[in-house]
C-alpha cells in the first residue's frame, strides 16, 4: 500500500476497530450475493462488515493458511509453493498408476474452443451414447429415434454424417 494514498491509515483504523487488541470476538458478518444478474452460475459470499470485516477475514485466512501450510504433511501434498513442472510430475506419477485417467472438469472446455468444434464433439458423444445403448436401430421402428436425435444435435447436417460414419 502506498502510504500517501490514505489506504494505510484506513487499514490501521480498520485493524484497531476489528477488535484485534481487545478481548471481545471479532466481527464476522456476510451475505450471499446471487450472480444471476452477472450471468454467473455460482453465488458469492460478500463480507458485509466493511473495512473491519475485511481485516478480520485477512487474519482468519492467514491463521488457517499458517496452520495448514506450516504442517509438513499438508505442505508436502500441496501445490501452493510447487513449480509447474513439479505439479505436472506429481499428477503424472499418480495418473500412471491407473489403466485409465480422465478429467471430469469440463468447465474450461466450453471456453477453449469454437462453437463449431464444441458442436462436433458434443454431437459425436450423443451419437456414440445412443449407438452404445442400441437406440439407433432402424429395424425396430427407430425412425422416430433418429428424428429425436436430429432434434438434439446442434449442427443441421451432423445427423446424416454421424450415422454414416459409425
Amino acid at each position: 500500500m502506498a502510504s500517501g494514498s490514505g489506504l494505510e491509515a484506513r487499514f490501521r483504523d480498520a485493524y484497531q476497530r476489528a477488535g484485534l487488541r481487545d478481548p471481545f470476538p471479532m466481527k464476522r458478518e456476510a451475505n450471499v450475493k446471487p450472480n444471476e444478474a452477472l450471468g454467473k452460475a455460482k453465488p458469492r459470499l460478500i463480507i458485509s462488515t466493511g473495512d473491519v470485516g475485511a481485516v478480520t477475514h485477512l487474519f482468519d485466512a492467514g491463521a488457517v493458511e499458517h496452520l495448514v501450510f506450516s504442517d509438513p504433511l499438508f505442505e508436502g501434498r500441496s501445490i501452493k509453493h510447487a513449480e509447474p513442472e513439479e505439479v505436472a510430475d506429481r499428477v503424472g506419477s499418480r495418473a500412471r498408476k491407473f489403466d485409465y485417467v480422465a478429467s471430469m472438469d469440463f468447465g474450461s472446455f466450453d471456453g477453449s474452443c469454437t462453437n463449431e468444434v464444441r458442436d462436433i464433439v458434443e454431437n459425436s458423444i450423443i451419437v456414440a451414447l445412443l449407438k452404445e445403448a442400441h437406440l439407433l436401430n432402424k429395424a425396430d421402428g427407430g425412425v422416430w429415434k433418429v428424428s429425436a436425435l436430429e432434434d438434439r444435435l446442434k449442427a443441421p447436417q451432423a445427423p446424416q454424417n454421424a450415422l454414416k460414419r459409425g
